[in-house]
């Protein structure tokens, strides 16, 4: 386990978190978490966000199938390619 560090919270309510930390957890720039306040409210936890894991189920209970949502796109793309690159 890391040793605890103590950091400074700066005047726009911002932490850095410290390099050992992020590369435990696998946090790099962009890297999205979830924050949790405690309880107690006296201990704030982060939790990386896998973003393969968050996008699962994003299509669940869409009325359209698979195959009609991909006819959509291609009438969508051929529609701006007659608009934009006209020969």
């Amino acid at each position: 386990m890391l040793q605890p560090k103590i950091q400074t919270l700066s005047t726009k309510g911002q932490i850095v978190i410290p390099a050992q930390f992020r590369k435990s957890l696998g946090l790099h720039s962009q890297s999205k978490v979830i924050m949790e306040l405690s309880v107690s409210g006296k201990r704030i936890t982060l939790e990386p966000i896998d973003p393969i894991k968050a996008l699962r189920g994003i299509l669940k209970g869409m009325s359209q199938s698979p195959l009609e949502i991909k006819q959509h796109i291609r009438a969508e793309e051929d529609s701006y390619e007659k608009k934009h690159l006209r020969s």
